[in-house]
């Protein structure tokens, strides 16, 4: 049976309780939008699709191999921004930055999924956590860049990256880890 599988960082606990409160306080600005669930907060690496049983095994020994060189690495978020574009917003989201260990994190799995003939996404990586979705046009762009002015989460340690499956219900999707690949010295 396939499954829907992507790669991804989690956050921890304390995170996910900050994302928890900058919700609340958008959810006044955009009472419309459709928030997520907080239990579901990460940052997606590479998006995988449908895939069976033995590719999701596959995957998870290109992770393992790929985690003895990558070093844990510090991360926060830091500021919110909109896809497709300030212009014409429809995802809200919270954004990591140009933290290099990521990007570098990033680019090598992508790499190694290519050349174990897995399809990856060709679009430019832009580090973030989704947050919102809008049904329509955002109103209060403004106000919402405000308050990212005064987002402070902590960093936090990154000593892992999980092969997630994502379930899609009703309610949303459902986010659960398939395998937790720690990084060196973690």
């Amino acid at each position: 049976m396939k499954k829907r599988v992507f790669v991804a960082i989690n956050f921890p606990e304390d995170i996910k309780n900050s994302v928890v409160e900058i919700i609340k306080k958008l959810e006044s600005l955009e009472p419309d939008a459709k928030w997520i669930n907080p239990r579901n907060a990460h940052i997606t690496l590479a998006f995988l699709g449908s895939i069976s049983q033995e590719e999701i095994a596959r995957i998870t020994a290109i992770l393992k191999l790929l985690a003895k060189n990558q070093e844990k690495f510090d991360l926060s978020l830091e500021n919110i921004g909109f896809f497709p574009s300030l212009n014409m917003p429809r995802i809200i989201w919270l954004g990591a930055g140009e933290n290099l260990n990521l990007l570098n994190l990033e680019n090598n799995l992508k790499k190694q999924l290519e050349m174990n003939d897995f399809k990856t996404d060709n679009r430019l990586f832009t580090p973030h956590l989704t947050i919102g979705k809008a049904k329509r046009e955002i109103k209060n762009i403004q106000k919402i860049i405000n308050l990212s002015k005064k987002i402070s989460l902590r960093k936090f340690l990154v000593t892992s990256i999980d092969v997630m499956e994502s379930e899609l219900r009703e309610s949303g999707a459902e986010h659960k880890i398939l395998f937790k690949v720690n990084l060196k010295n973690s």
